[in-house]
């Protein structure tokens, strides 16, 4: 019954239409878009009705005027016929830019939707109320329902071309559109929506219009265009000024000309629909165009720069009322500008899930408490991170190592690598910086805090591996950061540093600690990371003043409930932290440690503060301090603590007393876990330095020379290890480059051709057995034999006189190898209180003559046939001589 009404109200506004206008100057294309737009309530018919009632008017040739007019007179959106074809309100759709209507044919609502790639040949069209299925014909999407106008392309769908024109004979067609994923048409140069009247769905090979929308032009439509604003108001206190304000579309803004300086002053883009800016507003990060990436930290230093903002979330222009540059730590409004709510027609985003793009995951971020600040869901290169520093990238991995990692710079003399992964698998493996974006043999060899200079071993998700540059070098001096294999000079994997590298830095307070009482003083004050701060010169009559603490807090004033003790390192711990009893004299540095919910950027001051009475004794204010400040590391574990732990063997000690000038250096097995490792607390070589037989510490008195007799091997192809003696934990000074001897002293042993000898090696007899079973060295070392190479006269010999200028800490090391030795302790005077290791067999050719004596001696201590036969000729030669 409905469809017969319908056909019959068709019916009659066709007569309707034929007899209020004179269409003979239309072609049948016109004529069936115009009357496909009185059936489905593109013109107002109550308008056209009027119209009819004006003999004047009822005839139109110009079709020009003809189209101006029917755009002017469309149906408002509120205005409903159910009988006519469903039309979708504006209001009810994403935003998409200004409403023109729907696509009109003989049968319904023809809707454009993604669909397959590949040329439509082999079905019929089909009408439906939502789709647009394949069909034997080829389509093209024209300005006007004639084969003699422009192609407009698709620009949105993956598959879109990027031409502006084409020729109407070969138009690209259709592809199947079979749900709701906008399609966005670019016109060609030379077309304006201004200047469009129509545009339909064209068989091109019949000649025919598919579907058609009218497209409004009148003075009643506007086509969104970005608006520009006036410029922030002048700050002169941070520099603060722009240019024009442009609001590009719903969800991008755009500040030219933008200067301003920061000061100490934490503050960000924010916007808000409130009456004036304030904390409860939204932060809004800066968007790169090139990158795609968005800078969720406070402003840095801008000096006539074009910056580009996003909203986040579902925010959009309409939402927003106020823009500001705003600190929310210190709630101040530095500068703003108001968006008009009204009057404003701004293009959609083009970029946004609406127009069913998809998104790029680096681009999506969480804003935590304005007061906390902003962190990004992914990480940005270049980018800082409050906990981890500023990220340089991840790693790559080239080779077999399974390597991975984000990389991050502490300071200018630190990086960590978070959640790092390595197999193990490759020799002579190392972190190495280069100045070059590849590794050479020209670079720097770069210890870990956790297992110093040593290859490295296996690494499976480690939190953090702490990286802890040599020497005087900085991170600005290189570009890149690898994993490289110097033997076979092999790149298993790297990270190149971006240009303009912001490397975090420690900074100084503006004051120092001041005090009316009990001498409270300081000299400078250092923010060294987030969590720690540094007292240089600190004074305070601890001794006399009562339950002084170090104290620290928020808000204006120091007041009982407004912060929390402090413990100062070395002295204090976390969870017992005492009063300050004793007195300073400005001749110690004292560093504080601040607690996680008290970092520096979370404290208004530091005061020196009696608990008991609730009396300020002196404070110094924490203001201006940088929110690129270096991040806190927290205290890492080395080598050995990464491993399952054992107790260590007793460290044996060797005195140089006036009976043991000698020492004899042979090598030997390293002792698993309870040996090398937890003496030295270093990742072993597979042989060590055995000192007269020992895993040992020498003490060296002052003004004695030494002798240490070198037999580690002298066959530079098979076993080579040259003795010597410096400042370097390491050792390995051979294996170094040039740059890294330069940090290198070496007090004896600097010509290795001088300072090898024979290959005398302490070896295990089972090799399979665990050595951490053993309770102590003595009993391992019965385990062990040892075996030479080359007779006695092939040892080498190394002699040392330490004097007044030597360091009271040295190393005895090889040249060839890492992590082989331990220390020498250089002193005015042997100790008293150390035991001295008592001295056993290590003499290779003593070790061989007791052996050989307890194989011609018996199981009951009876000398064997040998020695009694001997004894026999002895008696009867002297019997025989008396004789005579």
């Amino acid at each position: 019954m409905w469809q017969l009404r319908k056909e019959q109200q068709d019916h009659r506004w066709s007569n309707l239409l034929a007899n209020t206008f004179d269409l003979s100057g239309f072609g049948n294309a016109e004529r069936d878009i115009l009357e496909a737009a009185v059936k489905n309530g593109e013109v107002d018919r109550n308008s056209l009705m009027e119209l009819a009632k004006d003999k004047q008017s009822t005839i139109k040739h110009n079709s020009n005027k003809l189209m101006e007019w029917i755009q002017q007179n469309r149906p408002s959106v509120s205005e409903k016929d159910s009988t006519q074809a469903s039309l979708i309100a504006s209001e009810q759709l994403p935003y998409y830019g200004s409403y023109c209507g729907g696509f009109s044919s003989q049968g319904g609502i023809v809707t454009p939707m993604e669909g397959v790639e590949e040329q439509q040949t082999n079905a019929d069209l089909s009408k439906g109320n939502t789709s647009l299925v394949k069909s034997d014909q080829t389509f093209g999407t024209t300005v006007l329902p004639d084969s003699s106008n422009a192609i407009i392309h698709d620009t949105l769908s993956p598959s879109a071309s990027h031409a502006t024109s084409e020729a109407a004979s070969s138009p690209t067609p259709l592809e199947w559109y079979e749900g709701f994923q906008p399609l966005l048409l670019t016109l060609p140069d030379d077309k304006w929506i201004k200047t469009t009247y129509w545009m339909a769905l064209r068989n091109h090979k019949k000649k025919s219009t598919v579907a058609a929308v009218l497209i409004p032009n009148g003075p009643a439509f506007k086509i969104p265009a970005p608006v520009q604003l006036n410029p922030f108001n002048t700050n002169p206190l941070h520099s603060l000024s722009s240019g024009t304000i442009k609001l590009l579309d719903i969800k991008t803004i755009e500040v030219t000309d933008f200067c301003f300086s920061a000061n100490g002053v934490a503050a960000w883009f924010m916007v808000g629909k409130d009456i004036g800016p304030n904390s409860s507003g939204h932060i809004v990060p800066i968007f790169d165009r090139n990158s795609k990436s968005f800078d969720c930290e406070s402003l840095r230093d801008y000096r006539n720069e074009t910056v580009t903002l996003r909203l986040p979330g579902t925010l959009t222009i309409k939402d927003v009322f106020w823009l500001s540059v705003y600190s929310p730590p210190r709630l101040l409004d530095l500068s703003k500008q108001y968006v008009p709510y009204k009057d404003i027609n701004l293009p959609p985003d083009l970029q946004g899930t609406a127009m069913g793009l998809k998104r790029n995951l680096m681009s999506l971020f969480f804003f935590w408490n304005i007061l906390a600040g902003v962190l990004c869901s992914e990480a940005v290169i270049n980018g800082y991170d409050p906990d981890y520093g500023v990220f340089v990238g991840s790693l790559s991995n080239l080779a077999d190592g399974e390597v991975e990692g984000k990389v991050y710079v502490i300071n200018e003399t630190a990086l960590q690598i978070v959640n790092f992964t390595y197999n193990g698998k490759a020799p002579d493996l190392y972190f190495w910086l280069d100045k070059s974006e590849a590794p050479t043999k020209d670079g720097l060899k770069v210890p870990s805090f956790e297992s110093g200079i040593t290859p490295l071993g296996k690494y499976d998700n480690v939190e953090r591996v702490v990286l802890i540059l040599p020497g005087l070098h900085k991170i600005g001096s290189f570009k890149s950061l690898s994993l490289y294999c110097y033997t076979y000079e092999h790149n298993f994997g790297s990270v190149v540093f971006p240009e303009g590298l912001v490397v975090p830095k420690p900074q100084f307070l503006s004051s120092e600690l001041r005090g009316n009482r009990y001498s409270v003083g300081s000299g400078p004050i250092l923010i060294a990371d987030r969590r720690t701060i540094k007292v240089f010169g600190f004074t305070f009559d601890g001794d006399k003043a009562p339950d002084g603490y170090f104290f620290v807090g928020r808000g204006p004033n120091v007041a009982h409930d407004a912060g929390v003790k402090v413990p100062i390192r070395g002295r204090d711990t976390a969870e017992l932290i005492t009063a300050m009893n004793e007195r300073y004299r400005g001749g110690q540095d004292i560093i504080v440690d601040l607690p996680e919910d008290y970092d520096i950027n979370h404290i208004d001051w530091l005061s020196i503060y009696c608990y008991k009475f609730r009396v300020d004794f002196g404070h110094v204010p924490i203001s201006n301090v940088s929110q690129k400040i270096p991040p806190f590391v927290p205290p890492q574990k080395k080598f050995e603590d990464m491993e399952s732990q054992v107790e260590g063997w007793t460290v044996r000690s060797i005195l140089g007393t006036a009976n043991r000038t000698n020492f004899t250096m042979q090598l030997g097995p390293p002792g698993g876990k309870r040996g090398y490792q937890a003496m030295a607390r270093a990742r072993p070589s597979k042989n060590v330095w055995y000192v007269n037989g020992y895993l040992a510490e020498i003490y060296l008195k002052r003004g004695v020379t030494y002798t240490f007799i070198i037999e580690g091997g002298n066959d530079p192809s098979t076993f080579y290890n040259p003795l010597y003696i410096s400042d370097d934990p390491f050792g390995g000074y051979s294996m170094l480059s040039n740059d890294e001897r330069q940090q290198v002293k070496i007090y004896a042993g600097s010509d290795p051709t001088k300072s090898a000898g024979r290959q005398c090696v302490w070896s295990r007899r089972n090799e399979n057995e665990d050595a951490d079973k053993y309770n102590s060295f003595q009993e391992f070392k019965q385990s062990l034999q040892l075996k030479c190479v080359g007779g006695a006269d092939s040892a080498g010999t190394l002699v040392f006189t330490p004097d007044h200028d030597t360091p009271d800490t040295l190393y005895y090391q090889s040249h060839a190898n890492y992590n082989m030795g331990w220390k020498i302790h250089v002193v005015d005077e042997l100790p008293s209180n150390i035991e001295d290791s008592p001295e056993e067999p290590y003499n290779y050719e003593e070790l061989l003559e007791r052996q050989s004596l307890k194989q011609d001696t018996g199981a009951n201590g009876a000398p064997c046939n040998c020695l009694s036969t001997a004894l026999c000729f002895a008696i009867v030669y002297l019997l025989a001589y008396f004789q005579h």
